[in-house]
């Protein structure tokens, strides 16, 4: 069993290893051929028809929504990280089979690092956002010549940037549900962590962006 909880862990690992380098590859590619493509185009183009009609307050309600919604998430991981981290014991040494085997001994610790993952992009998402207001809030003429880039181009890159942050914190969670399987099942487990894997990756890859 010992060896099976082990393999199992480290399916997992490089199961998120792969998706991490596949998500890397996507945001290399320029033509809109990805899901994300598609998503960060959208987002440009109903930033420049906001501001071509002079409609920052669509915006200001757009991002004050996300902020609010990711603060609550955020929170909510807060509580439920400490919680789990009560029950870990961290004072514990490593021994022999090192981290890996500390992490097999310690099933939690696998959860915890994903969420503490998730709160990470999700307060990188809050910082990124609120800046993006401020600047939005300038005109993209005075961010252009600040930036010495194109104004418009500028803060749709901050946007799709932002909104990415809490693509990956949603993501974190994901592997963190899965993570919880480990603790029933190392075969369930390996199953479960491929599946997402694959899934993540045909969304990425193949999905079609829709709003509805």
């Amino acid at each position: 069993m010992g060896d099976l909880e082990t393999i199992a862990l480290l399916v997992y690992l490089l199961s998120v290893a792969v998706y991490c380098f596949f998500l890397y590859y996507t945001l290399q590619k320029q033509e809109l051929q990805t899901y994300r493509s598609k998503i960060n185009a959208y987002r440009r183009e109903w930033l420049k028809k906001q501001f071509a009609e002079n409609r920052y307050e669509n915006i200001i309600n757009v991002i004050r929504n996300s902020i609010v919604a990711a603060s609550s998430l955020g929170s909510a991981l807060i509580i439920m990280l400490g919680f789990i981290i009560n029950k870990v014991p961290m004072g514990e040494e490593l021994g022999p089979k090192g981290l890996l085997g500390f992490v097999v001994a310690n099933k939690l610790f696998l959860i915890c690092i994903m969420l503490f993952l998730s709160i990470y992009f999700l307060f990188m998402h809050i910082r990124l956002l609120s800046r993006f207001t401020f600047l939005a809030g300038t005109g993209v003429g005075v961010v252009k010549k600040v930036e010495g880039e194109e104004g418009l181009a500028y803060l749709s890159s901050m946007l799709n940037r932002a909104m990415n942050q809490f693509s990956y914190a949603i993501r974190c969670l994901y592997f963190a549900v899965i993570a919880v399987v480990w603790l029933f099942s190392p075969v369930l487990f390996i199953f479960c962590t491929i599946a997402l894997t694959v899934g993540l990756i045909y969304r990425e890859s193949f999905a079609k962006v829709e709003f509805v």
